[in-house]
């Protein structure tokens, strides 16, 4: 018998078993994996306690009274759709972002850039932060609500994604120290390139909708052309040579080799905006875009830090090493090389590229 064969009065742990069978069987999760992406969307389907969860699962399915939407979801996730791209939002670092089809969706391996930088500068720091390639902003927005005293960049070339950081900056209540920029990397402050949000009536996510999430409609979002209390985006710190100037640069850069993306698990390959995962023929593009262009706009003491692939430390630092003199690596949780932070820039050099490629 299969997921769609159970009739509705069958009991809940029914079709929990087989929604977790499936995940397993098709090779989207592991056991661990499954069980815990399950229970999270019977709870959120359901509109379930945790604290009742178990007690509950004798009943039959029709007697809840959001059992149309569980089968709804239910359906997406056998799919391959998670669950976050159905609600809409993400838990990631201490808070909750949304998300959207034109947003990454994070994963708890970037974390670790937010680690690093805690290890490199105390929470007090009046800190410039710039973070390339923003997305959903909840690697730049997380920093910005650990360091209370930091000024935040963000560029994206995807103007969606941009109106997403800014809508999640007034969830946090940070919007009052971000500034977004529309461009590719640096481009987007080269000249700066202001970026504008034009949100519509309400903030909507698609896949949310299919699911009849009761978060369809966020009622968080201004309207239309609305600032949050903070500045309009004007120019980003300069530094003496008329760079832009940060103490921390962050980027989790698209980094998966474009023949590799669709071996991927659906839930990467099929929901995740392939513009955030291709790296090109050999995952390596945008670190090739990124690196030497960064050690203009570092101040002396910054930092850049970059999420990596777990088979690219060796030709990022061979890259990184060409314009930084200090480079550390972290794992992540697995065990996998993570997280690559580049210091002391070889300013010379890095000026003499950035004066060629501004041309």
């Amino acid at each position: 018998m299969t997921f769609s064969d159970l009739s509705p009065d069958r009991p809940l742990r029914d079709f929990l078993h087989h929604l977790r069978r499936h995940s397993v069987a098709t090779g989207d999760a592991d056991e661990d994996t499954a069980h815990r992406e399950v229970y999270h969307l019977a709870l959120e389907s359901l509109a379930l306690d945790p604290l009742t969860y178990v007690s509950v699962q004798d009943r039959p399915l029709s007697s809840f009274p959001h059992h149309a939407r569980f089968l709804r979801w239910a359906a997406s996730y056998q799919q391959g759709m998670p669950l976050s791209r159905q609600v809409g939002e993400r838990a990631f670092w201490n808070h909750t972002f949304v998300i959207t089809p034109h947003t990454l969706d994070p994963r708890p391996e970037t974390e670790g850039i937010i680690e690093a930088a805690q290890t490199l500068f105390p929470a007090q720091t009046p800190l410039r932060m710039l973070e390339l390639g923003t997305g959903s902003g909840c690697v730049l927005l997380s920093l910005l609500a650990h360091y209370p005293k930091a000024q935040g960049v963000g560029t994206d070339c995807c103007p969606h994604a941009l109106d997403v950081t800014w809508h999640n900056a007034g969830r946090l209540g940070v919007h009052d120290r971000l500034q977004l920029y529309r461009g590719s990397w640096f481009s987007a402050l080269t000249p700066p390139q202001p970026h504008i949000p034009a949100y519509p009536a309400g903030l909507t996510n698609t896949h949310a909708n299919q699911g009849g999430s009761n978060r369809e409609k966020s009622t968080d979002v201004p309207p239309k052309t609305a600032w949050l209390g903070g500045q309009k985006p004007t120019t980003p710190p300069r530094a003496p040579n008329d760079a832009p100037w940060f103490d921390c640069m962050v980027a989790n850069p698209p980094y998966i080799q474009t023949d590799v993306i669709p071996t991927l698990p659906r839930s990467v390959s099929h929901f995740d905006p392939h513009q955030a995962l291709d790296g090109g023929y050999d995952g390596l593009d945008a670190y090739r875009a990124i690196i030497p262009r960064a050690a203009s706009f570092l101040a002396p003491q910054g930092a850049l830090i970059l999420e990596i692939g777990w088979d690219q430390k060796e030709p990022v630092l061979a890259l990184s090493s060409r314009y930084f003199k200090t480079q550390d690596v972290y794992k992540d949780a697995s065990g996998h090389d993570r997280i690559v932070v580049c210091r002391q820039a070889i300013r010379p050099f890095a000026h003499r590229v950035i004066t060629h490629t501004s041309r």
